[in-house]
């Protein structure tokens, strides 16, 4: 009496539907990168920029800001001073504006602890009205343009 082996089956894909597979799996890859790959790059900036405001650098609340507009398909002119971008953006913008340009062109010395305190405000108040003028809809399109992932040089208009 012969002992039984356990027969093993194997799917095995025809010629055909392994060449579609082979073709359609790299595609597929690159969607899901993109898909997700450029959100969660701008999250991770974001939060990088939002770690540095913490230690007191109001450049990155500056640089976020003009980013989400960016985004949002309403970037500031790179002639307007800060004031000027504020005035056009909201009102609520005018004190990150103010202390913005007191460390670009102040003195070297760090800003007293109320002015970026002042910043912070105004960042937040400035992200809040963003968030509310615009609908989801452009909020997730912003969310997905590259536009602001690439180095400036790349942006500049020629």
């Amino acid at each position: 009496n012969a002992t039984a082996t356990p027969e093993i089956y194997t799917l095995e894909l025809s010629s055909a539907a392994s060449d579609v597979y082979k073709r359609q799996v790299p595609w597929l890859g690159l969607g899901l990168l993109l898909f997700f790959g450029v959100p969660v790059v701008k999250w991770w900036r974001r939060r990088r920029r939002m770690r540095r405001l913490r230690t007191g650098d109001i450049s990155a609340a500056w640089d976020e800001i003009v980013a989400r507009l960016d985004d949002l398909g309403r970037p500031p002119s790179p002639a307007d001073t800060p004031t000027e971008v504020a005035a056009k953006v909201d009102p609520a913008m005018s004190p990150l504006a103010t202390v913005y340009t007191r460390s670009l062109y102040g003195s070297t010395a760090t800003l007293p602890d109320e002015h970026i305190d002042s910043a912070r405000k105004s960042f937040e108040q400035t992200a809040d009205r963003l968030t509310t003028r615009h609908s989801r809809w452009e909020r997730v399109r912003a969310n997905y343009r590259v536009k602001t992932l690439l180095p400036k040089w790349m942006k500049r208009k020629r």
